[in-house]
């Protein structure tokens, strides 16, 4: 009887085990490794899943395919010599399915890197732990405690990036080139999110020259009187004219920032002027970003062609949230001429 319960036991194991032990529950995941310049496919190229000994090596159609990986999130790099390796992290696997990952490797003389900080747009301060990405590419870095981060090993090209933090609203996109054996300055300023749907931001931000452009903002009327908000007027948050320059850079990239904090009727007129500075208006790579409690409304880039020392971005309806786009460029200072800036002093 002891022998019997003994083999029963023993079958009953081994059904177990089939049970748990099925490599048919197992993923895969195949694709193809293409040159980044050319989009030539490329044999010869090791893809392996780093902590897993899987690996597979591309045919001369530049595919591969690794099957037999448990489910899970993995890292996995594509190898080959002259090729800047190119590392995918946080790839997903699923059972009884294939995960198409594709690979395009650059040649390590032609590639660059990107660098810059991530501040808040309304105080200047450094935001640790901001995400920056380049869309549609496998490269992401985290800021330091600096604000600063760095991604390497991208290939020439022209790339559009953002960047986002717990507690900011996502910025806007840009574009930036990158240049093979240089580095690309791209520097972010992330509003902080706010819950009152009457408050309005517009952060500005350019490239290194001109170094000082400025925000202008005209009012309508607020108890019957016209306002003009710019770095010789910084305005008032808590009364007329309910607006406030958070912050005037004067030495390149920004950002500069102002904050509609309590809507009246009528339209304000954003414009921006160019201050001092190398160059003219149009090569300043210039975005001015609309936020409201929702995240970023809209934004623009300043024209690359034109001539004058005035970019008239737009008019926004802050009770409505309507923007109304302009943008051109002009010689003549935008808005009511009785709010002249002309007048004003130098910095």
């Amino acid at each position: 009887m002891r022998t019997i319960i003994i083999f029963l036991t023993s079958i009953l194991l081994i059904l177990i085990g089939c049970e748990t032990w099925d490599s048919s529950a197992d993923g895969s995941i195949k694709g193809v490794v293409t040159d980044f310049a050319t989009g030539n496919v490329i044999e010869g190229v090791t893809i392996e899943l780093l902590g897993e000994n899987l690996s597979d090596v591309t045919d001369s159609n530049g595919t591969y395919q690794i099957t037999g990986i448990p489910e899970g999130r993995f890292t996995v790099q594509a190898i080959m010599v002259t090729y800047v390796v190119s590392v995918k992290s946080r790839i997903e696997i699923y059972a009884d399915e294939t995960t198409v990952l594709n690979f395009r490797l650059a040649h390590s003389d032609a590639v660059g890197k990107i660098s810059g900080v991530v501040s808040n747009a309304v105080n200047g301060l450094a935001i640790p732990d901001a995400q920056v990405s380049i869309v549609g590419e496998h490269f992401t870095e985290i800021t330091d405690t600096s604000g600063y981060y760095l991604i390497e090993n991208i290939p020439a090209g022209f790339y559009s990036m953002n960047a986002i933090a717990t507690g900011y609203y996502i910025s806007a996109s840009y574009v930036v080139e990158v240049h093979a054996d240089s580095i690309t300055t791209a520097h972010f300023a992330l509003s902080p999110e706010f819950n009152d749907p009457g408050v309005m931001r517009i952060i500005l931000t350019w490239g290194e020259n001109p170094n000082d452009i400025d925000s202008h903002l005209k009012t309508p009327a607020i108890n019957d009187e016209y306002f003009h908000i710019y770095y010789a007027s910084i305005g008032d948050s808590l009364n007329a004219p309910f607006v406030w320059l958070d912050i005037d850079d004067i030495d390149g990239y920004g950002p500069e920032t102002m904050t509609i904090y309590e809507a009246y009727e009528g339209d304000y007129h954003y414009y921006v002027h160019k201050y001092a500075g190398e160059g003219p208006l149009t090569a300043s790579g210039a975005k001015a970003s609309i936020y409201n409690s929702e995240g970023l409304q809209q934004s623009f880039d300043i024209p690359t062609s034109g001539e004058g020392i005035y970019w008239n971005v737009c008019l926004i309806n802050a009770e409505t949230g309507v923007v109304t786009p302009i943008n051109l460029i002009q010689d003549m200072e935008p808005g009511r001429p009785d709010l002249s800036s002309r007048t004003a002093g130098s910095k």
